[in-house]
């Protein structure tokens, strides 16, 4: 059952990907920080409190092009989101006691950036 859903609108050149990380540091540091602060924002603006744990996290990728890609390339991504809520308090940790994911999916066609949705805990 799905407890929360959000969407993080990304800037074209923000996504780090995993085959294409940026090799200069500083670079890298102000995607995650640009990364980060968007998060944070659409965490804000949906204003809730904290998000339950134990949870699962599938993150969907959705981009404005039909184009070929892999979207596990988008870990660097969705790991510097999850980092994000864990700084905001949003969620109380990301250790995998009280986190599962983010699961990476394509969401289909639309504005750049990621669907982050919280269901909840699955035994595997």
């Amino acid at each position: 059952m799905t407890r929360f859903q959000f969407f993080v609108p990304l800037l074209k050149d923000m996504p780090i990907q995993a085959n294409r990380m940026p090799r200069n540091i500083g670079h890298k540091i102000a995607k995650i920080n640009a990364i980060q602060l968007a998060t944070i924002s659409a965490w804000r603006r949906t204003g809730e409190p904290t998000i339950p744990t134990p949870v699962r996290c599938i993150a969907s990728i959705q981009r404005p092009d039909n184009k070929r890609y892999d979207p596990n390339n988008w870990a660097p991504t969705t790991k510097a989101m999850i980092d994000a809520l864990v700084k905001t308090g949003a969620l109380i940790e990301d250790n995998l006691h009280v986190l599962q994911g983010p699961d990476h999916r394509h969401h289909g066609d639309g504005a750049l950036g990621v669907w982050l949705t919280f269901k909840d805990w699955e035994t595997l």
